[in-house]
């Protein structure tokens, strides 16, 4: 099999300026010998709506995008999600576009639960306030009940309760 050497990357989300992902992942390219090209794609500075930005990234070269506030729970829709849990968490921040339909993933989730273990084991959380239902927030609340916290706690604002939210 050829192996690539370019990549087409995005990243889709408001306020994303400043964004070191770009960099980050021409600098991983760069040692493996893959030339990056890594795009900040900001909706509304584009004139367009999140799906419109999406459409664009699966019919042209995107391999993948990364995607961050605020469409995480949007992008559900839009791709095939094969992991039942990520299905639960109701977000996704990793799109690769491969076949008929795009591939989702939450990566928040799989980071979290490795940094976890990696500092924990699989010690089991004692007390845990965690402030913040966005899809970051979502995704580690996912994990925290996977470990069976006993003690968790949820402060979500003066919102209704996210659809997607686990109960411990």
């Amino acid at each position: 099999m050829a192996r690539n050497t370019s990549l087409q990357l995005g990243l889709i989300g408001d306020n994303i300026a400043q964004s070191r992902a770009p960099l980050l992942h021409r600098l991983a390219g760069d040692q493996n010998g893959i030339a990056v090209r890594y795009d900040r794609l900001v909706p509304p500075a584009r004139g367009e709506s999140f799906d419109q930005v999406f459409d664009h990234c699966a019919r042209s070269s995107f391999r993948g995008i990364n995607i961050t506030y605020p469409y995480k729970e949007q992008a559900v829709a839009r791709a095939r999600i094969t992991d039942p849990l990520v299905r639960a968490i109701g977000a996704i921040n990793t799109v690769i576009f491969d076949g008929d339909r795009p591939q989702g993933f939450n990566t928040d989730y799989s980071g979290f639960m490795a940094a976890y273990q990696a500092g924990r084991g699989t010690q089991a959380p004692d007390t845990v306030l965690m402030i913040g239902t966005g899809g970051v927030g979502r995704a580690v609340a996912f994990g925290l009940v996977g470990w069976v916290c006993q003690n968790c706690g949820w402060s979500i604002g003066t919102g209704p309760r996210p659809r997607h939210w686990p109960t411990t």
